[in-house]
């Protein structure tokens, strides 16, 4: 189904995300269970955050070890999109990793059966590998 710019505008909710290798093989990226959000605005403004399934509650004080691993499990950014077609362009203004800030992510969009999935090259997955992120409305 073509997807338009309204389509888009409001709350999605994570239902998954892996990573694909070219043989089709799937590795989680955030645990069996992740959590988060992605919201798009009508002003062109995007933020999504996501959250492992697999992130504790670190002791008080916090190692740096605990705070690396649940640093390790969360994604977060905002900024700006365009649609083009089947394809989405989040231009991120902040993120949680500064690394992020002022670069683009470009993601193929499918909508089919009430589901939003997201996919691209993945920046450390390899040659032919794709990260896949599946949302749906709450």
């Amino acid at each position: 189904m073509a997807i338009l710019e309204q389509d888009l505008l409001g709350r999605w909710n994570l239902v998954d995300t892996y990573l694909e290798a070219p043989d089709g093989a799937r590795t989680p990226l955030l645990g069996d269970s992740p959590s988060g959000l992605i919201h798009y605005g009508s002003d062109r403004t995007v933020i999504a955050m996501l959250a492992g399934s697999d992130r504790s509650l670190p002791e008080d004080p916090v190692p740096d070890a605990a705070a690396a691993q649940a640093w390790a499990g969360f994604f977060a950014y905002f900024g700006s999109w365009v649609l083009s077609g089947s394809r989405v362009r989040h231009t991120i203004h902040l993120s949680h990793d500064p690394r992020l800030n002022g670069s683009t992510l470009e993601r193929d969009i499918v909508w089919e059966d009430g589901l939003l999935t997201f996919s691209g090259p993945h920046p450390y997955g390899g040659p032919g590998h794709r990260v896949i992120i599946v949302w749906k409305r709450p």
